[in-house]
């Protein structure tokens, strides 16, 4: 949802692009992580553009705003009816999806990949894709929103650098043994299943 989350929800929005700021997100994300359970899941994803600084260096500044905007309206506009979409960072978006699990919420995030492949923007050799990481909230209690935000983070590192050939990719799947120790700068997230199902 954009401008108007269903849901009592007193949210501050992003100003380029009318989704919810990252501080509303984080507080949605905290309240349904809470509530999940076996029966009530909450599914996450981050998107995060591709290669977006060069695009940034060669366009510039104004033509990527609205380039920017453009992707949350298509992000908006194929997400389920109770969802909500934040921008993140400077090119990276939340989608937050509380009673979703994580088969349909890996199936709304590779609808929303392959429309920002298959857009026209302007000027017309502007291409832009995104990668996403897609995660599902466990049943383990111990598990918090901050667990669920980082096993999506991972994921979308994998499908952006790790282990595809390419991005422009959604990944919900397996995360080696000792990856996040092995590979990346970050040797601090809770250790996760081989081949976990959330």
């Amino acid at each position: 949802m954009r401008l108007e989350p269903h849901g009592p929800v007193n949210a501050e929005l992003d100003p380029l692009t009318g989704l919810l700021n990252r501080r509303a997100a984080t507080h949605l994300l905290d309240r349904f992580t809470t509530d999940a359970s076996a029966n009530v899941p909450c599914s996450l994803i981050l998107f995060d553009l591709d290669h977006l600084h060069y695009a940034n260096q060669r366009f510039g500044h104004e033509t990527i705003d609205v380039a920017l905007n453009a992707v949350a309206s298509l992000i908006t506009a194929r997400l389920p009816t109770a969802s909500y979409a934040a921008r993140f960072g400077g090119e990276e978006f939340l989608i937050l999806l509380p009673g979703l699990s994580l088969a349909p919420a890996y199936a709304a995030a590779e609808a929303v990949r392959q429309a920002v492949q298959d857009f026209s923007f302007t000027p017309m050799d502007l291409r832009l894709t995104i990668s996403a990481g897609v995660a599902c909230s466990p049943t383990k209690p111990t598990w918090t929103a901050m667990d669920l935000l980082m096993l999506a983070d991972m994921r979308l590192c994998v499908s952006k650098k790790r282990l595809v050939r390419s991005r422009n990719t959604v990944w919900a799947g397996r995360l080696p043994c000792e990856w996040a120790a092995q590979h990346d700068e970050f040797n601090d997230w809770p250790a996760f299943d081989i081949a976990p199902d959330y």
